[in-house]
């Protein structure tokens, strides 16, 4: 006999589940991201060399300076300045990925909690994995590795959000395997001189180093979830209780 779901649920994940995965995508997209704008990070950049440059012209000196001497300490700063909050930005974006996914393993830690596992497991912390949750629900005949969303959030999103978080590593390898593209920086992805495949290891991607997921990818795995959790809901639906 198949097993009978609470509606209560149906309507958790269609009402909390899918806005919370909604909600942290548009609050990086219209929150974040809009107030560290690249031509704003340019425009930072530009100022602080120029800061640096009356400095130097107006400091002390023996009268023999040669200004020239000034032009490239006073644009290092600026180009300092504007790598390090380009790589936070691309950072902000990485972490979303991780803030994503782990968005999506706990809402399904939850329902496994108090839907999947047996009362006197619920607080079993070594349950508590989607692999066990994704093996309960197989006893029950639902296959969430047979969803079309499964591949995109397993293969890429999981990887992905190791990736940022360890840095490089066994997920950081396996993601060059299906996305070599997400390890070349987009502004110089197109030059024929890094034309060469080969890829240097990921250090520090929460500073942007070595990885670079847009927002379109963001966006992208964003709407795998919520398929994931329409999928689910639809199975749910058809043995849900009168």
């Amino acid at each position: 006999m198949a097993r009978q779901w609470d509606p209560f649920w149906i309507e958790a994940i269609q009402t909390q589940f899918i806005p919370q995965i909604k909600t942290v995508v548009e609050v990086l997209k219209e929150r974040l991201l809009p107030n560290i704008r690249p031509e704003d990070i340019e425009a930072e950049a530009e100022k602080i060399s120029e800061e640096k440059w009356e400095e130097f012209m107006s400091s002390p000196g023996t009268g023999k300076e040669d200004p020239g001497d000034f032009v490239n300490p006073a644009l290092n700063a600026g180009i300092s300045h504007f790598g390090l909050m380009m790589g936070i930005r691309q950072g902000l974006l990485n972490l979303f990925t991780v803030a994503l996914y782990h968005t999506f393993e706990q809402q399904a830690m939850y329902f496994h909690r108090k839907n999947v596992l047996h009362i006197d497991e619920e607080s079993d912390d070594k349950l508590f994995k989607l692999s066990e949750f994704q093996r309960r629900l197989e006893e029950l005949d639902i296959r969430i590795t047979k969803f079309a969303s499964w591949p995109k959030i397993n293969g890429e999103l999981r990887r992905v959000a190791n990736a940022v978080k360890h840095a490089e590593g066994g997920s950081a390898g396996r993601l060059r395997q299906i996305r070599p593209d997400l390890f070349r920086h987009p502004l110089l992805s197109s030059s024929s001189l890094l034309s060469s495949p080969t890829y240097l290891p990921v250090f520090q991607p929460l500073i942007g180093d070595g990885l670079c997921v847009s927002l379109n990818d963001i966006e992208d795995y964003r709407d795998h979830l919520v398929r994931f959790w329409h999928e689910f809901a639809d199975l749910l639906q058809g043995n849900c209780q009168p």
